[in-house]
């Protein structure tokens, strides 16, 4: 008997497709901490998400992945959002296909900090530094940037953190002098992935992989949160998965009850799957109504917590200072950390030019470089600007450039 049922869970795991994580650059994403309202409920932190991420986003959410980090024992919550667009160019197709799609710097969150402190961390070619406050595991920031290769040795990883830490403020932190490297194993069919680690630090003895079992260490409802792809898509497919999971446990419950009789249980496996099915064609159109409904009852609800204005994304809030309406953004890519490309379209050269003029004038910017061309009575145009590490306390004269002019022929 009891190798008969041996071989059926085998039967059944062999049809459960293999459960895969997929971690997106850090330096893709723009992240904003925002402070939680005393009053806010459990249920009301992904609308409240949302909100704030529509008021500090120059794009439309459907233009963007994103996603947020929260943990019951943080006053905050970290909101980031990364371009789709740049995502889709970078190679990172078929989202949907995984069982949870994070930023990399979600997967190594270390546990509560006794003390404000910056930890770096390395994932493939992506460095990330963040900023915890005292006891919470939920950055008030994280920082990125991408690496020359994904295999360096580890001196040359540790002279790259050298480099990236005189980018960052971190007066009132303490800091690392670790790198924590991370890498993601993907287990058998049905098996959850692994993540493994190693400390960086110079020293021989750090240098071993590690498995870390309290892996993704957040709460099954955190994971969703933190997942960046499309909330309806979610939803979707937390409903699923308590479907399957159900499925599962009856499957099991009526193998050990039926014993011998394989083909009793196999009927009763085929009956759930039968309602999995169904029940996943009636619930495909729910979340799209359930969420347009509790977003239209929280609404007023979240207006009344939001009592400060929340701070912009840092780059792209200082391009939306000034710009006028004539002038348009289509997309926005980072090279580096300090650098931002934006492509858009005036409605004629000369209120390009002036928007221009009045980014350079700014005591955060260094630098801006700018092509224009007259198209179609219209005026595109790509900005490549980059940012100064730290505000300058008097404003400077930039020289007066003029953005060059194209006219198609």
């Amino acid at each position: 008997m009891i190798k008969a049922l041996s071989s059926f869970e085998e039967k059944i795991k062999s049809k459960i497709p293999q459960r895969t994580l997929l971690l997106l650059p850090g330096e893709y994403f723009f992240t904003q901490m925002v402070e939680l309202p005393e009053a806010i409920e459990g249920k009301d932190i992904e609308p409240f998400a949302e909100f704030s991420l529509e008021g500090i986003s120059p794009f439309p959410l459907e233009h963007l992945y994103w996603g947020f980090l929260h943990d019951e024992g943080s006053p905050h919550i970290l909101i980031y959002a990364a371009y789709r667009e740049r995502v889709r160019k970078s190679g990172f197709e078929d989202l949907e296909a995984h069982d949870h799609v994070f930023p990399d710097f979600v997967a190594g969150l270390p546990e509560a900090h006794g003390q404000p402190g910056i930890s770096f961390l390395n994932h493939q070619t992506s460095l990330s530094a963040l900023s915890f406050r005292s006891g919470c595991r939920v950055p008030v920031d994280t920082r990125s940037m991408p690496l020359p290769e994904s295999e360096m040795e580890d001196e040359e990883l540790l002279k790259q953190r050298e480099t990236f830490l005189k980018s960052l403020d971190h007066s009132g932190f303490q800091v690392s002098d670790d790198v924590n490297a991370i890498t993601i194993a993907h287990g058998k069919a049905g098996g959850k992935p692994e993540l493994f680690y190693r400390t960086v630090n110079g020293s021989d003895a750090a240098m071993e992989w590690k498995r870390d079992d309290s892996f993704p260490g957040l709460s099954e409802t955190a994971c969703w949160e933190a997942d960046v792809r499309d909330k309806i898509f979610v939803q979707r497919e937390r409903k699923a998965l308590a479907i399957s999971q159900k499925v599962w446990f009856a499957a099991m419950g009526a193998g050990i009850a039926a014993g011998l009789l394989l083909l009793f249980q196999l009927g009763i496996l085929g009956g759930g799957i039968w309602i999995k099915n169904r029940e996943n064609t009636i619930a495909e159109q729910a979340p799209e109504f359930a969420y347009v409904e509790e977003r239209l009852n929280l609404l007023e609800k979240i207006d009344q917590y939001v009592q400060q204005e929340l701070r912009p994304f840092e780059m792209l809030s200082l391009l939306n200072v000034g710009r006028p309406k004539i002038v348009h953004f289509t997309e926005a890519a980072t090279d580096a950390y300090n650098q931002l490309v934006v492509e858009g379209v005036g409605n004629n050269v000369e209120a390009v030019n002036s928007y221009t003029q009045s980014l350079r004038n700014s005591p955060r910017i260094s630098s801006v470089e700018t092509r224009v061309r007259s198209s179609g009575g219209k005026a595109p145009f790509t900005l490549q600007i980059t940012f100064n590490d730290e505000a300058q306390e008097t404003e400077t004269s930039p020289s007066q450039v003029v953005a060059e002019v194209e006219s198609d022929k």
